[in-house]
C-alpha cells in the first residue's frame, strides 16, 4: 500500500483510523451501517437507531465528551461496526450497498412547479400515534428500561394493521409483538379511552373474525378486515373487576393468601396489645408470599437464583417517585414489614426512618457499597439456615477501591439471632448459605427522597413507613459513625 501495509502501519486499520479518514461522509456511513443491522443482523429499528447513535463516537474527534450512555453501549457495538467495516470494504456509503438515495439538485423558484398540498393524516392514524405515546409513558412508569419500551411501543404498530398488512409485516416484529402482548392487555383494560381505532389493541388484525368482534374493555366495535368502521360506544357495564396488574393466576393467589395472613396477624397483634414476633408473626407471612419478576443469579453461587420483592417508595426511569406494584396491591403485607421494623428500633431519640423495604430470598451477595441509599439501614433475616452472615466492613470511608478494602478488617453479624444497623453506604457482603432458606428484611432511605409529592408521603404514612427528616438522619448517621454498627431487639 502507499502509506503502508497491515503489517507496517497497523494503526490505518483500526476501526477509529478508518472512520476517521471517513470523517465527512459520516451520516451516510451511520445511515448505511444502521441499515446494515436491520437488512442482515435482524435487528428492530429502533435498536438500530440506538446502536447509530453510539457509532457516531468513533467518527467524533475525541474532543467532544462520550456521554455515560453512549460509553455502555461502545462495548455492544464495536463487533458489529468490525463486521460491517470488513463485509463492505472501505468504510463509504458510496461502496455499500445500503446507501442514501441521491439528492435532488435544487431547482429555481422560477421553475419550480407549484407542489401539491400534503395529504391530511387520517383520524385512525392519530389515534394511533396518541396511543403508542401514552403506551410508552406507562411502560416508563411500570419501570421498564428505554430500549425494551422503544421495541415494545414500535411492534404495537402491528396489532394495529389490517389483515393484510399485518401478514406482511416482518419476522422481527411479530416476535417483539407476541412478547409486547400482556402488556398491551393490561393497558386496554387500564385506559379503554385511548383505544380508539379498535377496541382491543392487544389482539392482532390477523386473528379470526369470530375472535376480534368480541367487545371487551368496556367498548362494542364493528370491524371490516380489521379496520373499525364506527366510533366507540360504551357497552353497559359488567359486575366482573378486571385486575389492574398483570400477575399471574397462581402467583396473585399465593400474594392473596399471604396478605390476608398479614392482616390476621395485625389484628390479634392490636387486639392483644402485643409487638409482633419475627419467629410466629412474621415469617409466615414471607414464607406464604410468592417472589416473582425480579430474579437475578447470586454472586456467589451462581446455581442459587435470588428473588426479590420491593415494597415501598420506588423511582422510574422517567424520575417519577411512586409506590410499588406489590405495595399498591398488598397493603397489609407492607403495614406488617414496616410495624416489624418500626418495633425493632424503638431505642433511638428519633423513630428509624426509612421508606423503602426490600425482602430477599437466598440472597448472597459480594463486596458492594449500595447506590441510592442515604445510609442508614436496618437489617434481619428470617428461618432455619446455617451461613447467610452478613460481611460488614465498619472502618470503610467509601475512598478506597473494593479490592483493597477486602484486606480491611471486618465483622460477621449474625442477622439470624438479631437485627441490626449498619451504613448500607460501607462495604458489605452476604456470607454463602450453607443450608436452609434464608429470607431477609432490609429498610432503607430512598437518595433524593425529600423532593417527593406530598400525596406519595401520605401513602407511605398510611402504610407504616417513617420520612426522613433532618434531624433524624443525622443522628443516625452520628450514631454510626461513632458506634459503627447497632443491635437491635430480639
Amino acid at each position: 500500500a502507499a502509506h503502508g501495509c497491515l503489517v507496517c502501519s497497523p494503526r490505518r486499520f483500526t476501526l477509529e483510523a478508518r472512520c476517521a479518514r471517513k470523517r465527512d461522509d459520516a451520516k451516510a456511513c451511520l445511515s448505511a451501517f444502521r441499515k446494515y443491522l436491520v437488512a442482515e443482523q435482524d435487528f428492530t429499528e429502533l435498536s438500530a437507531r440506538d446502536y447509530q447513535w453510539a457509532a457516531e463516537h468513533f467518527f467524533s474527534t475525541g474532543k467532544e465528551p462520550c456521554s455515560e450512555r453512549r460509553a455502555k453501549l461502545l462495548p455492544s457495538v464495536r463487533p458489529y461496526m468490525e463486521k460491517f467495516v470488513r463485509q463492505r470494504g472501505p468504510l463509504s456509503a458510496m461502496s455499500s450497498p445500503y446507501k442514501l438515495s441521491p439528492q435532488k439538485p435544487a431547482q429555481d423558484k422560477s421553475t419550480r412547479k407549484t407542489s401539491t398540498p400534503k395529504p391530511v393524516q387520517d383520524k385512525s392514524a392519530r389515534s394511533v400515534e396518541k396511543f403508542s405515546s401514552k403506551f410508552k409513558t406507562y411502560l416508563l412508569d411500570e419501570g421498564y428500561t428505554p430500549g425494551s419500551t422503544r421495541d415494545y411501543v414500535w411492534s404495537s404498530k402491528l396489532f394495529f394493521m389490517s389483515k393484510a398488512k399485518a401478514a406482511k409485516a416482518t419476522e422481527t416484529m411479530k416476535r417483539v409483538a407476541a412478547l409486547a402482548r400482556p402488556h398491551f392487555q393490561v393497558f386496554a383494560k387500564r385506559f379503554p379511552r385511548c383505544c380508539v381505532r379498535a377496541a382491543r389493541p392487544h389482539v392482532c388484525a390477523s386473528e379470526p373474525s369470530s375472535v376480534r368482534k368480541r367487545s371487551t374493555c368496556g367498548i362494542k366495535t364493528r370491524f371490516v378486515d380489521g379496520n373499525l368502521l364506527q366510533k366507540p360506544v360504551k357497552a353497559p357495564a359488567v359486575a366482573k373487576k378486571v385486575p389492574l396488574l398483570p400477575i399471574a393466576a397462581t402467583e396473585s393467589r399465593a400474594k392473596v393468601q399471604a396478605n390476608s395472613l398479614a392482616r390476621e396477624v395485625l389484628q390479634r397483634a392490636t387486639q392483644h396489645g402485643r409487638t409482633l414476633d419475627a419467629k410466629n408473626d412474621v415469617l409466615p407471612v414471607l414464607q406464604a408470599w410468592r417472589f416473582s419478576g425480579n430474579q437475578r443469579p447470586a454472586l456467589v453461587d451462581a446455581s442459587n437464583k435470588v428473588s426479590t420483592t420491593n415494597f415501598g417508595l420506588v423511582r422510574t426511569y422517567t424520575g417519577k417517585w411512586m409506590l410499588s406494584k406489590d405495595s399498591r396491591l398488598y397493603p397489609d403485607v407492607a403495614t406488617l414489614l414496616c410495624r416489624y421494623v418500626r418495633e425493632q428500633t424503638l431505642e433511638g431519640k428519633y423513630e428509624f426512618p426509612f421508606t423503602s423495604l426490600v425482602i430477599n430470598s437466598g440472597f448472597q451477595g459480594p463486596l458492594h457499597r449500595d447506590k441510592g441509599n442515604e445510609g442508614p439501614s436496618f437489617i434481619s433475616a428470617l428461618g432455619v439456615f446455617s451461613g447467610g452472615r452478613l460481611q460488614y466492613f465498619p472502618g470503610d470511608d467509601g475512598h478506597v477501591s473494593l479490592e483493597v478494602l477486602k484486606k480491611d478488617r471486618c465483622v460477621h453479624l449474625n442477622v439470624g439471632h438479631h437485627a441490626f444497623l449498619f451504613d448500607g453506604n460501607r462495604g458489605h457482603a452476604g456470607t454463602k448459605i450453607l443450608a436452609g432458606e434464608r429470607l431477609s428484611v432490609v429498610a432503607y432511605t430512598k437518595k433524593g427522597c425529600t423532593v417527593m409529592p406530598p400525596q406519595i408521603r401520605l401513602q407511605l404514612r398510611n402504610l407504616g413507613f417513617v420520612s426522613a427528616s433532618e434531624e433524624s438522619m443525622n443522628y443516625y448517621k452520628a450514631r454510626l459513625y461513632s458506634d459503627r454498627y447497632l443491635e437491635c431487639r430480639n
